[in-house]
């Protein structure tokens, strides 16, 4: 008897290797996609980008320079949303000028001052009015620098009368921004020897403190101040001219930006000298 031989149908459709290949032209369609893209990139558009990850994750970029060569004022999407109470492009925008205000008013109130001084403390002095607040912003903070000379009398911690009401243009600023404000005091090398300072280290803390009661009578949250001094011992400049002792002579007003994707905006730099 005659066994019947199966004869197994082949499945319909393509062959097996068609899969691989489907996929590799796909891949190569997509490559190819890119590379157009990428060659007739917007540089406008890329920029927003990049100061999108620099806000997002704390003001760095990874193998890209934390301080790069963008400068403001950078343009903002419109779509993007503001989620906290003040952007860090706001806050630079606003320190920037409430730094110009601040030298409008130092200038008016040093006019008659200027005049019953010697022509050394005059040239001194007119050099710092020319900025007596400056704004240096660097990775995850902004930095106020106020001129010593400009706020306080040579060896003294109270705050001068007519530097308050320019000290005032500070305080929007400072109650808007989210992150810790930290204020500190510094001086140059000479020594100070009195009942009320001992040394440096106390001259520097007194004024920090100065500013920072100021602030808090201004109402601004003492919850989110501090104040330190580094005396001394962080100059700007080599105290070996009067200016350059002069411009060591400051208190700097560092506004923390806290590390949340809520902030959009930018930083950059600017910055110059110090004071006592």
């Amino acid at each position: 008897m005659a066994k019947n031989k199966c004869k197994c149908e082949e499945g319909g459709g393509a062959p097996l290797w068609c899969l691989s290949y489907g996929d590799l032209v796909t891949n190569t369609l997509v490559f190819f996609i890119l590379l157009y893209a990428f060659s007739t990139i917007n540089p406008v558009k890329f920029e927003q980008i990049a100061f999108s990850f620099i806000i997002t994750f704390g003001g760095s970029l990874g193998v890209l320079p934390a301080n790069p060569i963008f400068t403001p004022p950078m343009p903002v999407p419109p779509d993007v949303i503001q989620v906290g109470p003040m952007t860090v492009m706001q806050t630079y925008a606003n320190a920037e000028g409430a730094a110009k205000e601040i030298q409008k008013a130092v200038e008016e109130a040093l006019k008659e001052k200027l005049s019953k001084m010697g022509k050394e403390e005059q040239k001194i002095l007119s050099e710092l009015a020319k900025q007596p607040v400056e704004v240096k912003t660097a990775s995850g903070e902004i930095t106020l620098i106020l001129q010593g000379d400009i706020f306080f009398d040579l060896g003294k911690a109270t705050i001068k009368p007519e530097m308050k009401a320019a000290l005032k243009k500070l305080v929007p600023v400072l109650a808007n921004a989210n992150g810790e404000i930290c204020i500190t005091g510094h001086t140059d090398n000479i020594p100070i020897h009195t009942p009320q300072f001992p040394s440096n280290w106390e001259l520097g803390a007194a004024r920090a403190l100065a500013v920072l009661h100021f602030f808090e009578k201004e109402g601004i949250n003492p919850a989110k101040m501090c104040a330190a001094t580094y005396g001394e011992y962080r100059p700007r400049y080599p105290n070996d001219t009067p200016e350059h002792r002069a411009l060591n002579r400051r208190v700097e007003i560092n506004i923390k930006i806290p590390e949340t994707p809520s902030l959009t905006g930018t930083s950059t730099a600017s910055s110059k000298g110090g004071q006592k």
